[in-house]
């Protein structure tokens, strides 16, 4: 017991090399960012990033599954253009995956662009549609 005491108090050993002092080198290498676009980003954070892209995925089929309802002044009403509308956009799509896409655009990119289209001028008439252009597609002119 009183070795150990003594072994604690004394000086630390002295270790030498025979060759001389040796200094570990490591190459670093450069640091790689993520290209700041909105397709490199989607690909790394959505697409590679399964944390991610399940939350995106829940947050996006909770908004699409949502019922909207249309009120004209204080009525309620169950039939409108509108609702047609948005019930079915465009002939690719349905209503519930057109809020999934938007809402998706929406936490990816921070923007959703929707294209309102009419064949006649008139929104609310037949042949409207609505189709959600890709953000990094969308070059903002003049503000």
């Amino acid at each position: 017991m009183l070795n150990r005491f003594r072994n604690f108090l004394s000086a630390p050993e002295a270790k030498a090399s025979r060759t001389a002092r040796q200094i570990a080198l490591e190459p670093g290498g450069r640091a790689r960012w993520t290209p700041r676009d909105y397709a490199a980003l989607a690909r790394e954070g959505y697409t590679k990033n399964a944390i991610v892209h399940r939350a995106v995925r829940l947050v996006a089929e909770s908004i699409g599954g949502l019922s909207f309802v249309l009120y004209e002044g204080a009525s309620e009403r169950d039939a409108h253009p509108l609702l047609d509308l948005l019930a079915r956009p465009n002939p690719r799509q349905d209503g519930a995956s057109l809020m999934e896409t938007i809402t998706a655009h929406l936490l990816l990119a921070g923007n959703a662009y929707v294209e309102a289209v009419a064949l006649q001028g008139d929104l609310a008439g037949e042949g409207a549609q609505s189709n959600v252009s890709s953000p990094h597609l969308v070059v903002r002119v003049g503000c």
